[in-house]
């Protein structure tokens, strides 16, 4: 099967630092099998049920994704950041909408995070004069 890196339906800004996409789903619409090359979050500003399939075709699990979500890249894993779900979830993977309406989500990319410790992220803030005393 062919893998892409369309992560959403189009980006609509894109900088050094982020990108961001518009991701859109009609009922009963699958995206491609993608691969997630970033940490990401998003918001489901239209919720739904999304089902998940891995790289090998085969159906992983169904959840509601509604709300904001945040994975982070682990070797051929994503890692929840802000939720727990039934299964791993590869990085390699493909979504269909199984809910009655139209899926809509904004999904914010991070080319600065993405495999970078923490103290790796501060050190960075800092040296672009972006860290306020206290927060990072």
């Amino acid at each position: 099967c062919e893998v892409d890196e369309y992560v959403g339906s189009y980006v609509i800004y894109e900088d050094d630092f982020t990108r961001v996409w518009n991701f859109t789903l009609l009922p009963g619409e699958m995206t491609s099998m993608h691969m997630h090359n970033y940490d990401y979050s998003f918001l489901a500003h239209q919720p739904t049920k999304l089902a998940v399939w891995g790289s090998d075709g085969r159906y992983l699990f169904s959840f509601d994704a509604t709300g904001a979500m945040a994975f982070k890249v682990s070797g051929d894993f994503l890692e929840p950041q802000n939720t727990k779900l039934p299964f791993s979830v590869p990085r390699i993977h493909a979504a269909k909408n199984l809910g009655e309406g139209v899926y809509r989500e904004i999904l914010f990319e991070s080319k600065t995070t993405t495999n970078r410790s923490s103290a790796q992220v501060a050190a960075m803030k800092r040296a672009l004069g972006i860290a306020h005393e206290g927060e990072l």
